[in-house]
C-alpha cells in the first residue's frame, strides 16, 4: 500500500495494481497522470508514491516509475539507473530509492537533493522508508541509518551536519 497526499496504491491478490484519488467526488483520476497504472505493468510486488509519480517494483526485479513531473523540470529523474533489478522500494515526495537485489541502495529523482546521496555505509539493507524528504535503512547488523533533510532532526547523527 502506497499513499501520497492525493492518491493510493494497493497491491491486489493478483499482483496488480490498483490506484485512485482520495477524493473522486472532488478529484477526477484523469487530473492524476500519477494513479493511471500503465497497462501493461505485471506482477508488483511493491508500490512507492510520490507527490506527483508513482514506481512498481515487479516480481521480475523492474521498476517502472510514471506520472506528472514535468513541474519540477528537466533534470527531474523519473526511471532507476539502468542494468540493476529490484526488489523493495520507498518514495519521498520528490524522490525514490529501491534495494537492489544485492542488498543496496539507488536513489533517483529531484537533481542536488541530499536524499539521493546515499552514505556508503547503506548496505546489506532489509528495508528502507521514507518520510517527507528523507530515508531510512534498516540493515542485516540491525543498524539503522538515515539520510536527507534534518529539518526535524530525523537524520542519523553522523549525518546531521
Amino acid at each position: 500500500l502506497a499513499l501520497q497526499r492525493q492518491h493510493y496504491c494497493a497491491i491486489l491478490r493478483n499482483n496488480r495494481l490498483q490506484c485512485g484519488p482520495f477524493n473522486t467526488a472532488v478529484v477526477d483520476i484523469a487530473s492524476l497522470p500519477h494513479a493511471q497504472v500503465p497497462k501493461d505493468l505485471q506482477q508488483v510486488q511493491d508500490v512507492a508514491a510520490g507527490r506527483s509519480f508513482t514506481c512498481a517494483v515487479q516480481k521480475n526485479g523492474e521498476i517502472r516509475c510514471w506520472g506528472d513531473v514535468e513541474q519540477y523540470g528537466n533534470e527531474f529523474v523519473l526511471e532507476p539507473p539502468v542494468g540493476n533489478y529490484y526488489k523493495a522500494i520507498a518514495a519521498t515526495d520528490y524522490e525514490a530509492c529501491a534495494i537492489t537485489l544485492d542488498d543496496l541502495v539507488h536513489c533517483w529523482g529531484r537533481p542536488f537533493s541530499n536524499a539521493l546521496y546515499v552514505p556508503s555505509q547503506v548496505q546489506s539493507v532489509e528495508r528502507l522508508q521514507a518520510g517527507s524528504d528523507h530515508f531510512c535503512a534498516h540493515m542485516t547488523n540491525q543498524e539503522i541509518l538515515c539520510w536527507g533533510s534534518n529539518r526535524y532532526g530525523e537524520l542519523s547523527p553522523q549525518y546531521a551536519s
